[in-house]
C-alpha cells in the first residue's frame, strides 16, 4: 500500500465523493406521488463509478409516475438511457407548464449557472407550492475552488474535461453566483423559498496522483471535517422548499 493511501485510511476512513449524500438526500424525496424534473440530467442520472450507480438510477425513476430529464446538449440526452422524457432546453427558460412539479433536482449545475435569482424564479415557477428544489454543487469558501476562480475559464473547462473524462461539449463555464450558504439563503428569502436543509460535506481526494500535494489535501480534509470547519468544505446539498403564495 502506498504512503497516500495508508494515510489516507488511517486519516479519513469515512471519506467518500460527496454524490453520496446527494443521492441519499435524493432518495429520501423520490415517492409514489413524486412528479420530478432532473435539470441539467447529461447522460445518467447517478455517475457510473458508483457500483450499483444503474440499478439505483433505474430504481429511483420506476419510483415515480413522471419523471422527466432537461439538458441543453441534445448530444448528451440521446446517451440517457434512465429516464424515458427528455426535453433539450435551457435550465434558465424551462418550457414546462406552471406547477407542473413537486420536485426539480440539479447535481453540480448550479456552479454553471450565472443568473441564481432568474433560475429561482424559474424554478419556482414550474413547482408547486411546498415542492422541493434539491442541489448538490462546489462550495465557493472551498479552497481549491477559491483558488481555480484565479484560472481563466477557458484553462478550467479543459482541465475539467481530462480530468473528469468529459466532451468538451458537455463542459460548461463555472460562475459560482449561489455556491455559499449566505448567497444561497439570500436569494431564496427574495424569491420565496425556505432553505430546509443545507449540509456541507467534505468529497473526495483529488491529488492523489500527486503525492506531496495529495499528502496536504488529507491534513486538508482531516482539518475541514471537524465541525468548527464545516463551511469550508468542498461541496454543499441543499433543499429549498417553495412556499405558497400569500392568502393561500
Amino acid at each position: 500500500m502506498g504512503v497516500v493511501a495508508s494515510l489516507r485510511r488511517r486519516f479519513l476512513p469515512q471519506l467518500r465523493n460527496s454524490t453520496w449524500a446527494y443521492r441519499q438526500v435524493l432518495e429520501s424525496l423520490v415517492t409514489p406521488d413524486t412528479r420530478w424534473l432532473d435539470l441539467g440530467c447529461g447522460h445518467q442520472l447517478l455517475p457510473t463509478w458508483m457500483e450499483d450507480g444503474d440499478r439505483a438510477a433505474a430504481a429511483l425513476v420506476g419510483r415515480t409516475p413522471f419523471a422527466v430529464g432537461l439538458d441543453q446538449v441534445p448530444s448528451q440526452l440521446v446517451k440517457h438511457t434512465t429516464i424515458r422524457r427528455r426535453v433539450a432546453a435551457d435550465i434558465a427558460r424551462l418550457p414546462i407548464r406552471d406547477g407542473a412539479f413537486d420536485l426539480v433536482s440539479a447535481n453540480m449545475v448550479i456552479e454553471h449557472v450565472e443568473d441564481g435569482a432568474r433560475l429561482l424564479r424559474e424554478v419556482g415557477r414550474v413547482i408547486t407550492p411546498g415542492g422541493r428544489f434539491l442541489f448538490h454543487t462546489p462550495n465557493r469558501r472551498f479552497y481549491q475552488i477559491a483558488i481555480s476562480m484565479w484560472v481563466p475559464q477557458g484553462v478550467r473547462r479543459r482541465a475539467a474535461s481530462a480530468i473528469e473524462g468529459r466532451e468538451m461539449d458537455d463542459v460548461f463555464p463555472t460562475h459560482y453566483r449561489m455556491n455559499t450558504a449566505s448567497e444561497i439563503a439570500s436569494l431564496a428569502a427574495a424569491g420565496g423559498w425556505t432553505v430546509e436543509d443545507l449540509r456541507f460535506v467534505n468529497s473526495g481526494l483529488t491529488m492523489t496522483r500527486i503525492p506531496p500535494l495529495a499528502v496536504l489535501e488529507i491534513g486538508v480534509t482531516r482539518l475541514l471535517e471537524s465541525p468548527a470547519m464545516a463551511s469550508g468544505r468542498s461541496n454543499l446539498v441543499v433543499v429549498l422548499r417553495k412556499q405558497a403564495p400569500p392568502g393561500r
